[in-house]
């Protein structure tokens, strides 16, 4: 069973056998133009003669950021800035944010020390559970398996659930002719943090003026409840500037994912040096994205656009695909002289559309749909077919295993 390397993120580790790298013109000629830059070679696991074997695995493992890089708290930063301003332009009114001024209303919102990168962080946890069960009789083997996987990351609002399963299947006609099936679904679903002007929140909290608060505080030093998210303070406008924390926990960027692949493969071992290979396989990829991010998040106008904003996307795609490969290998009485090749002819039809929404200016936090009465910024949809039709003949000759001649059509 191989798989190509875009699957890779989809295989349970556990079903993995061995990966290899081709980068010699006669190991990746199989592949022709596909493989002209190397081939990875990703094998799983698959039956054996015997009884039937059950294995389950669990592994709980806990992660943590590394200590990040020492930052200046609130009142080394205003220090700092009064410093500079001093220096450029020697007495001057100082601007209200840095002025540690008691009657300035948001004196408390500017006069903390807040460890931003802290603020986000949290220890992360993966949860992984595996089961297999493989055997085989005289003509039949079979390997079956099944893997959970529960990843929290080490910043708020991040996590990986996926669930893998996989069948593969080996009939043994006779000794020249061999029947495979393997089968393979994957489930993901990813949540992640709505990234602003490119910037995600583990970046803004180490560009976020450490004097500012998480919470906003009235002028008497209460707690409002809100996060603390101004329009505008001196280091910049409230997009740029982000409350890192408050767009970690209050916004959504998430994507479901379901994939499913499925092939049939046939080994005929017509003589000892003449082997005939047809493959044909089915794959299917289906995802849903979502994103919205709350006007509470963010410090903007109330008529912004980026007030409510909800994004969403759906796309579909298939493939299906037929190789047919004729392998030879020519045997002499020297080892020292090695010929081999292929005929391959490759088929693909697919084929897939999708579609996307953008809407701003929603009317809730609470309703959070890319279909709401909302002001329209972006509708966009697409749908495509794909036709390929390929040929390729390959020969090699090798000598003393040092000298490689190869010829390609």
């Amino acid at each position: 069973d191989q798989e190509d390397i875009g699957d890779l993120v989809n295989i349970a580790p556990q079903d993995i056998k061995s990966i290899t790298v081709l980068k010699d013109a006669s190991s990746t000629a199989v592949w022709g133009s596909k493989g002209a830059n190397g081939v990875l070679l990703i094998q799983t696991h698959r039956g054996r003669q015997g009884k039937t074997v059950f294995e389950y695995q669990a592994k709980f493992t806990l992660t943590r950021q590394p200590s990040p890089i020492p930052m200046l708290n609130g009142n080394e930063y205003i220090t700092l800035q009064l410093e500079e301003l001093h220096n450029e332009r020697g007495l001057f009114d100082l601007p209200d944010e840095i002025a540690y001024d008691r009657t300035y209303p948001d004196f408390y919102n500017y006069s903390a020390n807040t460890d931003w990168v802290d603020a986000i962080s949290r220890d992360g946890f993966i949860n992984d559970h595996y089961f297999k069960l493989s055997g085989g009789g005289e003509k039949t083997s079979y390997f079956a398996s099944v893997n959970y996987l529960d990843s929290k990351g080490t910043t708020i609002n991040t996590s990986l659930k996926r669930i893998t399963s996989r069948i593969n299947l080996d009939y043994n006609v006779s000794t020249k002719l061999k029947f495979s099936l393997n089968f393979n679904y994957t489930n993901s679903f990813k949540e992640d943090n709505f990234a602003i002007s490119g910037r995600n929140i583990r970046r803004m909290a180490y560009i976020k003026a450490p004097n500012m608060s998480i919470w906003e505080y009235d002028q008497f030093g209460i707690l409002t409840g809100e996060y603390f998210t101004p329009i505008r303070s001196y280091q910049g406008d409230g997009i740029n500037f982000y409350n890192p924390v408050a767009v970690g926990n209050l916004s959504v960027n998430d994507r479901e994912e379901n994939r499913v692949n499925y092939s049939f493969i046939l080994n005929y071992n017509m003589y000892s040096w003449l082997r005939f290979q047809q493959l044909i396989s089915y794959q299917y990829n289906g995802a849903k994205a979502k994103q919205f991010l709350p006007y509470d998040a963010i410090g903007v106008d109330w008529t912004n656009n980026l007030n409510n904003r909800a994004i969403e996307g759906n796309s579909t795609s298939n493939l299906i695909s037929s190789r047919s490969q004729l392998f030879f290998l020519a045997r002499f009485r020297k080892p020292t002289h090695s010929l081999s090749g292929v005929l391959t002819a490759e088929i693909d039809i697919g084929g897939g559309n999708w579609v996307s929404e953008t809407i701003g200016l929603g009317p809730s936090v609470s309703l959070r749909d890319g279909a709401l009465n909302a002001r329209i910024l972006g509708l966009s949809s697409n749908r495509y077919e794909t036709r390929g039709v390929g040929f390729l003949g390959s020969i090699n000759y090798k000598l003393h295993d040092r000298y490689l001649v190869t010829a390609n059509a």
